[in-house]
């Protein structure tokens, strides 16, 4: 279960289900004063049944913008942080690479890049 966590794609797609279920609850919040604040307007006739319904179905949806930028995020670090911590290294020294273009190239002293 655990290896399941360590993969980036399951990660972003954790971290989208939680951030659209945390949008879609605090929608269904939202929806249900703004109900009861239409009901109250519809008793006191400020607004009509059809024009309440129609706000209320207005502001029903819920956007996937927010929950796709925090799983892509999430699975950008995740696999940034996976692809740096997958290899053993035998030695520390192998994570300093010089190249040296030798002289014939250059025509001059060999040149560190």
């Amino acid at each position: 279960m655990l290896r399941w966590l360590k993969n980036p794609i399951v990660l972003g797609v954790l971290a989208f289900l939680l951030v659209y279920l945390y949008c879609w609850y605090e929608m269904q919040q939202k929806n249900e004063s703004t109900k009861r604040q239409l009901e109250q307007a519809v008793s006191q006739g400020v607004l009509t049944s059809d024009q309440a319904n129609k706000q209320l179905r207005s502001a029903s949806s819920v956007s996937l913008f927010k929950p796709l930028v925090v799983g892509i995020l999430v699975w950008l670090i995740a696999y940034y942080l996976v692809s740096n911590n997958s290899g053993d290294y035998e030695s520390s020294d192998s994570d300093i690479t010089i190249d040296i273009i030798p002289c014939s190239v250059l025509g001059s002293a060999p040149r560190l890049i």
